[in-house]
């Protein structure tokens, strides 16, 4: 048993986004169509000088890194605004940016992308195919590209001329466009690899102008932005990790707006005058992981089910998430597009939302692991800690003896449980670059957390890759539930629940939203004072 609660600091890794393309043109956009439909004209002074307007964002603590391609989710405020992808293909949000749009060819591996003329990075270098080249191949090569790394061809892939992307994929992908979509294109002139960590260039419509590590940014507008000035004219971005101090900075009015608001206090936000709640149902599932390396109690797959069973969705959702979320049906969220009804046939772990303390106890016996001591590791957030406690309980009347809680900070989690001697089960949100479970299941296993691991993964990796090259709809259906049932039978992963993501806003900001996974575009917001 694991019994060293040590903590250790590095930088934690992230997910992003995916989709297939459309027959002939797909959503094309005149530079002048998207210009009218992103600029708003700032309100004037009496002098006819527009009016700077300013908004204060709270966000966690980020890791430090806000380089495009190594970056800590809770810093997408800062990257939302200053970088751009080639468009945004989501069940919720489709639009071209960068790219005006996709040509699809004969060849079903072949795709023409048209990219925007006259954009510019806010250090003055013009925007062109090179950049687009550049970009896709350094973020393939990063810790976070795996899933774009083995889906182009980038021997074929080339420019056309400086606005003309020949774009060629390694296999057949269904989600291959939502995928590309977590791209941000960076200027491949001016790009390093260190200075990009604090300093970024982008095409967006804000500039960054100062970063503090652990306190946070001050972005302005960007004067030459292709889509024109926004009405928010600047923005701060303040780092705050303690959820009573972010309720009353909300209160006496310090920030505008929580990025991933406290939990507990989302609904009392919700009911001032001042304030709205906007929720995201994403395709994301709150997992419990389990290590299986050599010597664990819980490569066994009885110790497995057993934590299955023991653990109440319906209480971490109330107690934890405030109800910010739903019980699971399945392996795979409802919102991801792998999700079949049929999934929880397999087995009976997801029929109910409460825990089955007796069917627990029995399979904990089975194991023979009675009394026994295991640690179970959690992000340091107020709501991680609460749904650790919750799942401690049931783990303890299961017939576990005793049950510790290992929370470690955000930003140092992924890596500190690459030492196996720390933790027997994890709990994690998680998704990945096109949403789908079996891609979210892969890259936590060869990426995000590629020290997880089970009896035949090489194998069962590469079925993975095998099914999503399938062209036929049908068979590529039948193959990935074939693999989803693996996953569920083996108690590989377990969802505690689908969730869903809680923002807090001052209602004096109109158009607010946050979409595909926390993207935020403080550029579509108006600010009326």
């Amino acid at each position: 048993m694991k019994k060293a609660l040590a903590l250790i600091l590095a930088l934690a890794l992230i997910l992003s986004l995916c989709a297939c393309g459309s027959k002939e043109t797909t959503k094309t956009d005149s530079k002048e169509e998207q210009t009218q439909t992103n600029t708003t004209d700032a309100s004037a002074d009496t002098t006819g000088a527009p009016v700077e307007k300013h908004i204060v964002i709270q966000t966690y603590t980020d890791n430090g890194n806000i380089s495009p391609y190594n970056m800590n989710t809770n810093a997408y405020p800062i990257t939302n605004n200053v970088y751009e992808p080639l468009w945004f293909h989501s069940p919720d949000w489709e639009e071209m940016v960068l790219a005006t749009s996709i040509d699809r060819t004969d060849d079903v591996l072949h795709y023409v992308v048209h990219l925007r003329e006259n954009v510019t990075f806010s250090n003055g270098n013009p925007f062109n195919a090179d950049d687009v080249l550049f970009s896709l191949k350094e973020y393939g090569e990063s810790d976070i590209g795996g899933a774009v790394s083995t889906l182009i061809d980038y021997e074929k892939t080339a420019a056309k001329d400086d606005y003309t992307v020949d774009l060629y994929m390694a296999k057949f992908d269904p989600y291959w466009q939502k995928t590309i979509s977590g791209v941000l294109i960076v200027d491949k002139e001016s790009y390093d690899k260190d200075s990009i960590k604090t300093h970024p260039i982008g095409t967006g419509a804000y500039i960054l102008d100062s970063y503090t590590v652990g306190v946070g940014a001050e972005l302005s507008a960007n004067p030459n932005y292709w889509g024109g000035r926004p009405d928010i004219t600047s923005f701060s971005v303040k780092e705050m990790d303690e959820d009573t101090q972010v309720t009353t900075a909300l209160e006496t009015g310090e920030l505008d707006v929580s990025y991933l608001a406290p939990t507990a206090d989302l609904w009392y936000l919700d009911d001032m005058d001042r304030f709205s709640v906007y929720t995201e149902s994403i395709s994301k599932s709150n997992l419990t992981l389990f290590d299986q390396t050599e010597g664990s109690p819980f490569v066994d797959l009885n110790a497995r089910l057993a934590v299955c069973y023991a653990i109440d969705n319906d209480s971490i959702i109330s107690l934890a998430y405030e109800g910010l979320g739903a019980k699971p049906q399945s392996l795979f969220s409802t919102a991801d597009p792998n999700f079949k009804t049929y999934h929880n046939d397999y087995t009976d772990i997801y029929k109910s939302s409460s825990s089955n303390i007796d069917k627990a106890k029995e399979l904990v016996k089975a194991a023979g692991l009675e009394g026994a001591e295991i640690t179970v590791a959690v992000q340091s957030t107020p709501t991680y800690k609460t749904e650790g406690e919750l799942i401690q309980q049931n783990l303890v009347a299961a017939g576990f003896g005793k049950v510790n809680i290992l929370a470690i900070d955000n930003s140092s989690f992924y890596t500190a449980l690459g030492d196996s001697s720390l933790w027997d089960i994890a709990v994690t949100g998680m998704t990945c670059a096109d949403g789908t479970g079996l891609h979210t299941f892969q890259n936590l296993h060869t990426s995000i957390m590629s020290y997880l691991t089970f009896e035949g993964e090489d194998e069962f990796m590469a079925k993975i890759d095998a099914a999503y090259a399938i062209e036929n709809d049908e068979e590529r259906q039948a193959a990935m539930d074939e693999l989803t049932k693996y996953i569920i039978e083996n108690a590989l992963m377990y969802n505690n629940m689908d969730m869903s993501y809680g923002y807090v806003y001052n209602t004096d900001i109109e158009g607010f939203k946050i979409v595909a996974g926390r993207q935020i575009w403080v550029k579509d917001w108006t600010l009326n004072r």
